[in-house]
C-alpha cells in the first residue's frame, strides 16, 4: 500500500500500514420543522469534508537517523494549501487534501509509529481531466459520456468564425445565453465596439518619442523581444529627484470620443524589498494633453506594495482610484483597462494565468462637471525606476488594444461576439472569460451553468458559428 501527494512518492524510509477513508463523507440532511406538521420538511443532504487517516512507520538505521527523517517526512507532509493526494490502489483518482490535527509520532528506537490525518474540504475523488474537440453539427446534439459517481461541471471554450449578436450554449433544461437576437425585419446588427489599435509590441515602427512623464524625466529606450517592450539594457539613466526611464508614444488611426484602452504586462519584484518601479499609460488627445492614465507600481522599501491606479484628467483630484492588493504580486502577466463612456469611467485590473484572468477589481465613477470631454488620439507608455533604489525585476508592456465604443440607434443591436473572438465558461467555478478576460454584461439573467449529470449527456450550441470549441472536465466520485 503507497501513496503520493502533490505527485511526489512517499519517502522510502517510510511504511504505509492503513489507510482508512469512509464509504461516503459525512452527510446530514436540511430539514425545517413547521408547528403543526408532524415530523419536518426535507430540503436536501449537506455533505460534509471527508477525512483520510494514514497509519504509518518510520524505519531508521539509528535514533538520531530517526530525527532527521521524522523533519523529512514532516516536510514531505506540509502544504499551506490542498494538494493531490493518490492512494496508488487508485492510480486514477485523486482527492485534494491537506494535512490537519496532532502528527504524533512514538519513538522507540530505530522506529516511529504514528497516524496521519489528511483533510479534504473538498470531499470529491476526481478522475484527471478530460479535454474533447467541440465540432457542432446543424440540429444535432454532441453527447459527452460522463463515466464517474456523480454530476461534474464542464469548462466548455469556443473560437467564433463569424460574428454574431447572439450565442447560446444549451444542455437539456440548463442554457448559458449571450445578447439578443436581430429582428430581420425591423433591426440591422452593429458593431458597436470596433478595435482601433492592437499592437502586440512586436516591433518598436510606429513609436516615437515621447515629451515628458509624471513625476520624473525620460531617460533610456526601449527594446522588444518580439513580444513585449521593456528598457533596453536595463538603462535607466539617473534621476536623483524622483521617476526615470523610457517613454513612448503611438497615435491612433482617428480621434474617438468613448473608448477601452486595455494593455497587459509583466511586473514581478523577485524577492527583494527594495525593489521599486511602475507601468504607466497615458491617454492623450492630439495635442498631448492627458485625457487619463493606468498604472500599477510599488514604491515600498519594505514589503510587497504594488498599487494600481488610474484617474482621468491631468489632475488626480478630478477623478482617481487606487488599490493595494497582494494579488497584484508578482504578475508575470497581468493586464488592465480604462473606459470612458459618455462622463462615466471604468477601470480594471486582473492578474492572468497562461494569460486567463484568475483575478479581478473593477472601479467605476462620474465625472459629473464633464471636466475631461477631449478625444483621445494618441497612447504613451512609460516604465520607470525610482530615484537610485534598485529596479523591479520584471517590467514589461505585452500587449495593447484600444477599442471605440460607438453609440447605437433604437434600431440597432450590437454584436457581442467577432470572428476570432474567444469565449470560456468553466460552469464549477462561473468564470466566464471573453478573450481572457472576465465577461458578464450580456449574460442573459435567466442563464444556468451546465453540469452532466452520471452518463450520456447532449450539448448544443446556436448559432452554428465555431471556428473550433473544446469540452473539458473532470469525472467526480463521492
Amino acid at each position: 500500500m503507497a501513496i503520493k501527494f502533490n505527485n511526489i512518492p512517499i519517502p522510502t524510509f517510510v511504511k504505509v500500514n492503513d489507510i482508512q477513508v469512509s464509504a461516503l463523507p459525512p452527510v446530514s440532511q436540511k430539514t425545517m420543522k413547521v408547528s403543526g406538521k408532524a415530523g419536518s420538511y426535507d430540503f436536501g443532504n449537506e455533505i460534509g469534508e471527508r477525512r483520510i487517516e494514514v497509519a504509518v512507520s518510520i524505519i531508521a538505521n539509528s535514533p538520531s537517523d530517526l530525527e532527521d527523517k521524522t523533519r523529512e517526512f514532516a516536510e514531505w507532509l506540509y502544504y499551506d494549501e490542498a494538494k493531490e493526494f493518490v492512494i496508488l490502489d487508485e492510480p486514477d483518482k485523486y482527492y485534494m487534501a491537506k494535512v490537519t490535527g496532532e502528527s504524533d509520532i512514538n519513538k522507540v528506537l530505530k522506529v516511529g509509529q504514528g497516524t496521519i490525518t489528511f483533510i479534504c474540504t473538498d470531499p470529491y475523488a476526481y478522475g484527471y481531466e478530460k479535454t474533447f474537440d467541440l465540432i457542432p453539427r446543424e440540429g444535432e446534439e454532441i453527447n459527452f459520456e460522463n463515466t464517474g459517481g456523480t454530476t461534474t461541471y464542464p469548462t466548455i471554450r469556443v473560437v467564433f468564425s463569424d460574428p454574431t449578436t447572439e450565442f447560446a450554449i444549451v444542455s437539456g433544461d440548463e442554457y448559458l445565453k449571450f445578447g439578443k437576437p436581430v429582428d430581420l425585419e425591423n433591426q440591422t446588427p452593429k458593431d458597436n465596439k470596433p478595435l482601433i489599435l492592437w499592437d502586440e509590441m512586436h516591433s518598436l515602427t510606429g513609436w516615437t518619442a515621447a515629451s515628458s512623464v509624471d513625476g520624473g524625466i525620460i531617460q533610456g529606450s526601449f527594446s522588444t523581444n518580439g513580444y513585449a517592450f521593456s528598457q533596453a539594457g536595463a538603462d535607466f539613466g539617473s534621476n536623483p529627484n524622483g521617476w526615470h526611464g523610457a517613454a513612448a508614444v503611438k497615435g491612433l488611426s482617428k480621434q474617438i470620443q468613448d473608448f477601452t484602452v486595455q494593455a497587459m504586462f509583466g511586473f514581478v519584484s523577485g524577492w527583494d524589498y527594495g525593489q521599486v518601479g511602475r507601468i504607466e499609460v497615458y491617454l492623450l488627445d492630439v495635442n498631448g494633453n492627458k485625457l487619463g492614465k493606468l498604472a500599477v507600481k510599488d514604491i515600498s522599501l519594505t514589503s510587497w506594495s504594488p498599487t494600481f491606479e488610474a484617474f482621468a484628467g491631468s489632475n488626480k483630484n478630478i477623478a482617481y482610484v487606487t488599490k493595494n492588493n497582494k494579488l497584484w504580486n508578482n504578475m508575470y502577466t497581468g493586464s488592465f483597462s480604462l473606459t470612458r463612456i459618455g462622463n462615466r469611467w471604468t477601470a480594471n485590473i486582473s492578474t492572468l494565468e497562461n494569460y486567463k484572468a484568475t483575478s479581478s477589481a473593477s472601479f467605476d465613477w462620474v465625472d459629473v462637471g464633464n471636466t475631461v470631454t477631449g478625444k483621445l488620439a494618441q497612447i504613451q507608455i512609460h516604465i520607470g525606476a525610482y530615484k537610485d533604489h534598485k529596479i523591479q525585476e520584471v517590467m514589461n508592456i505585452q500587449d495593447i488594444k484600444v477599442w471605440e465604443h460607438v453609440s447605437l440607434e433604437q434600431n440597432e443591436v450590437p454584436y457581442i461576439f467577432k470572428a476570432g473572438d474567444i469565449l470560456e465558461v468553466n460552469c464549477e467555478t462561473g468564470m466566464i472569460l471573453k478573450n481572457n478576460i472576465p465577461y458578464y454584461e450580456d449574460l442573459d439573467p435567466s442563464s444556468r451553468f451546465i453540469k452532466f449529470e452520471k452518463g450520456s449527456n447532449g450539448l448544443k450550441v446556436a448559432p452554428m458559428i465555431i471556428e473550433s470549441g473544446t469540452v473539458t472536465y473532470k469525472e467526480r466520485w463521492l
